[in-house]
């Protein structure tokens, strides 16, 4: 298998589970993330339904776990198959689309891009700030997160 993606049968055929590990590149570096995978009955025709089962804090992934990425919505092939689909939301990771963003708090906007405490350059996520406010705003996200989910 490809590194950095799995993904396996859960509790039926047409429901699966997904691993994407955080793309060494990238903020989500050290981390594995799981995925809920859903095949309509007429896949490979129409797309899966795929949520980040794991909180994350991404421009183009809601707090409920669901993903904008074209190729999930009308780009979608026959084409494609789960191998595909966990590749290219693995590179979302490390390359946002930030002109179409699911979750505008952890998206830079276009005024303020440079400013922000996110700063999306060359394909590559990287925090602008110190690690130590890097580490304060994750755990205020995911204090939020939790908070929110219960």
């Amino acid at each position: 298998g490809d590194p950095g993606i799995s993904a396996f049968p859960g509790e039926s055929l047409l429901r699966w589970t997904g691993t994407i590990q955080g793309p060494d590149e990238s903020v989500y570096a050290g981390k594995t993330y799981k995925l809920s995978i859903t095949f309509p009955a007429d896949y490979p025709y129409s797309p899966p339904t795929i949520t980040f089962a794991s909180p994350i804090f991404h421009p183009n992934v809601d707090q409920n776990g669901a993903i904008c990425l074209d190729i999930l919505q009308d780009k979608w092939s026959a084409i494609y198959n789960v191998r595909t689909t966990l590749l290219s939301i693995r590179s979302l990771l490390t390359d946002p689309n930030n002109a179409s963003p699911l979750n505008t708090m952890a998206a830079p906007s276009g005024a303020t891009k440079r400013s922000s405490v996110w700063r999306w350059t060359s394909g590559t996520s990287r925090m602008k700030s110190s690690p130590r406010v890097r580490n304060f705003l994750v755990s205020q996200f995911i204090r939020v997160f939790s908070v929110a989910k219960e």
